[in-house]
């Protein structure tokens, strides 16, 4: 959506697209605003098609299966061949829970809209308990932990 506001980009000549397996955005530094109830899910994580329903930009919900550099090709899942003149890569993270012991066994990840579920599921469950003080660590803070 900011690439169009480029006059040149404007030009008949030039197409933008826009391949991600799913289906909705999602701005991760506000998944603590869902499980607070403050935002909805939809807040958080809009619908690709619906973001860009305004836009000249194509969106394919797919995966990519091959990047030929050479010949400037994404091949994508479904067997689509798309052509390029500017390829931007944006692979995204994933969470390392093998880096320090015991996460993969204890630690609850919270980068998803399931992570958020679960995690609202949980402090529910924690405040209908017998518990006096209920004690919560956060560890890794980037802009969820936060």
């Amino acid at each position: 959506m900011e690439l169009e506001k480029f006059l040149q980009v404007r030009q008949p000549n030039y197409e933008i697209s826009l391949v991600e397996k799913r289906e909705h955005f999602l701005f991760t530094p506000l998944l603590y605003d869902v499980v607070t109830g403050e935002l909805n899910n939809w807040e958080v994580a809009p619908a690709y098609k619906k973001s860009l329903a305004d836009s000249e930009a194509k969106f394919y919900q797919a995966e990519i299966l091959n990047v030929n550099l050479e010949k400037k090709l994404v091949t994508l899942e479904n067997g689509e061949i798309l052509n390029y003149d500017f390829l931007v890569l944006a692979v995204g993270k994933q969470t390392r829970l093998d880096v320090v012991p015991g996460a993969a066994e204890y630690a609850q990840t919270f980068r998803t809209l399931e992570d958020t579920e679960y995690l609202k599921e949980q402090l529910r469950v924690l405040e209908t308990s017998d518990l006096r003080v209920i004690m919560i660590t956060i560890a890794g803070t980037g802009p969820n932990g936060v």
